[in-house]
């Protein structure tokens, strides 16, 4: 019977194997769509929601970074979500520099949410961008996350998001936590089969994101509006609609989590969204990723139990192997091939915390941002 088990688990193996191969598949398809943009020739007018809340140790940085910016058809709004330091006092002195930099308040409601939405019905403009607060944004990044509009079919563009990291163990496991999502996320767009998102680094057509808005798509949850919107858009237009930009010039930096808890706060936050997930193949795909995770947890234990290991060393190795091949491609690109030997330190790691993680995300749907 214990045989049959694993038989089981290898099967699920080959299929995630067969998932991570089209992933980076993706991920290529993305990077050589990216290299064909020129932004010399199409700069229309932008409007940038930029949703913050006590967020004065990090604003600074955002706000310097788009005074080095020289895009002048745009405009950056920036949503102040009830913050009670020094924030909004800031984006102040620095619109009052900068003509293209705007301040609002949210005053009936409270929440990101909420706040990208009161940005969107005030701004200006069709095209939609969005950031966080905590993010650096380069001086191209405009021109190179609106170029794919040009295409009037397209209704969305995602970008990189890139995590400042250390080099503690600690810091190189969030990294590559997080460049997994974005690896797979931007990859899954690139094969036609759009999962994921990051609102820090995403552009969209305003009339789409207020059809969305009327349609009521995953109002339950209290995050999770970007990819929410994908889905839609993947829906109702199809995936053509929905476009990844993979390159240098337009990739957004961003801190990652800089503690345990709010680690772990932030995975469940993510989590907890997909309870409300109505997109077949991202269910699919985030079930199977689940099902590798806890038969590798169970096959640890039986391990233990029984002292034999061959089974999970086998189940162990081959999965690492397969997230090998994709973090080659992932890690190359960031230049940090380096780190590819602690891909089996956070092999051992993500598991566990899959395990545990991904049950306590289930029904909780409230948190801190």
């Amino acid at each position: 019977m214990f045989q049959a088990y694993f038989i089981v688990v290898l099967f699920l193996t080959l299929l995630y194997g067969l998932g991570i191969v089209l992933f980076t598949i993706g991920w290529r398809n993305a990077r050589v769509y990216s290299s064909a943009i020129n932004t010399e020739n199409y700069s229309p007018a932008v409007s940038v929601i930029i949703p913050f809340k006590n967020e004065e140790s990090n604003l600074p940085a955002l706000l310097m970074s788009i005074q080095d910016m020289n895009y002048e058809k745009a405009e950056f709004i920036f949503v102040n979500d009830h913050s009670t330091d020094t924030g909004a006092k800031l984006v102040e002195e620095f619109s009052n520099k900068d003509n293209r930099i705007v301040l609002i308040h949210l005053q009936h409601a409270e929440g990101k949410k909420q706040a990208v939405e009161y940005g969107v019905s005030v701004a200006c403009n069709e095209l939609i961008a969005t950031t966080d607060a905590d993010c650096v944004l380069p001086k191209s990044w405009l021109p190179g996350i609106v170029w794919p509009f040009q295409n009037p079919h397209v209704r969305l563009v995602a970008g990189i998001v890139n995590g400042h990291t250390g080099w503690s163990v600690w810091s190189v496991f969030a990294w590559l936590d997080f460049m997994s999502l974005v690896g797979t996320g931007l990859g899954s767009i690139g094969i036609g089969q759009p999962m994921y998102c990051n609102a820090a680094n995403m552009a969209f057509r305003k009339a789409a994101f207020s059809e969305y808005i009327k349609s009521n798509t995953g109002y339950q949850s209290l995050s999770g509006d970007d990819v929410f919107l994908l889905h839609y858009i993947k829906s109702q237009y199809g995936s053509k609609a929905v476009k990844a930009v993979i390159n240098k010039q337009s990739e957004v930096e961003t801190e990652l989590a800089g503690s345990f808890k709010h680690f772990i706060n932030q995975r469940i936050r993510w989590g907890s969204k997909s309870l409300f997930y109505k997109d077949y193949f991202t269910l699919l795909v985030a079930a199977l990723v689940f099902a590798i995770n806890l038969n590798l947890a169970i096959l640890l234990v039986l391990a233990v139990c029984c002292e034999n290991w061959l089974y999970f060393g086998i189940s162990f190795t081959g999965k690492t192997l397969i997230d090998l091949f994709f973090f080659t491609v992932v890690l190359g690109y960031f230049r940090k091939i380096a780190l590819l030997p602690v891909v089996f330190i956070y092999q051992f790691l993500y598991f566990l915390y899959m395990t545990v993680l991904s049950p306590l995300s289930i029904g909780i749907n409230k948190y801190r941002w």
